[in-house]
């Protein structure tokens, strides 16, 4: 393997790890085709090209950001986004995602509760005082449960992709291709 031909695999870690298992070789090939064949050093301009292209495909494999929101809470995710959430629940980093997701959103339990405490102490003062005061651990608590494999599998499942025991799961097909196989039938 060629010094540009390792750099041009390195840079396509930039792209989404399906669009790398499916048309990785494609891509690595066609950069190769743009440069001459004496060529030593991969020009900017194409590594640039390759490294924003990669962030492009991320960017649109992504769900928005209440849609992200209510899939994180365990909600469902349109069809649109299936391939970026099996990407996002099964590709290395998963763990790490889930746990700094819930964190965040324990922490938005813990400010939530810390309001609804000094609102509610603005307006009585009585001996409930300390018992108001819980409520911003319990939101925290609340909110950062972390049960990372079983929401992982939870989620697969409510999906339809069976169980996430498996290494390494067949990719779903792209949305876009889905609908021009038409229905299977058997022979």
């Amino acid at each position: 393997m060629s010094p540009v031909e390792q750099r041009v695999s390195c840079l396509l870690r930039a792209w989404p790890i399906p669009d790398r298992a499916e048309r990785g070789d494609e891509i690595v090939g066609t950069t190769l085709d743009l440069l001459p064949d004496e060529a030593t050093r991969l020009p900017l301009a194409i590594a640039l090209n390759l490294v924003i292209g990669g962030l492009r495909a991320r960017w649109r494999m992504r769900p928005p950001v209440l849609r992200w929101f209510h899939y994180r809470m365990g909600g469902r995710l349109h069809s649109r986004w299936h391939r970026w959430m099996f990407n996002d629940l099964t590709s290395p980093g998963w763990r790490r995602r889930m746990v700094v997701s819930k964190l965040l959103m324990g922490l938005c339990g813990w400010l939530l509760g810390t309001l609804a405490a000094q609102i509610y102490l603005l307006h009585k003062f009585d001996g409930s005082q300390a018992l108001f005061m819980l409520i911003p651990f319990v939101g925290f608590v609340a909110g950062t449960l972390i049960r990372t494999r079983k929401d992982r599998d939870r989620q697969l499942e409510r999906h339809g992709y069976g169980q996430a025991s498996q290494e390494y799961p067949p990719w779903p097909p792209p949305p876009s291709q889905s609908h021009l196989n038409g229905p299977q039938t058997a022979r």
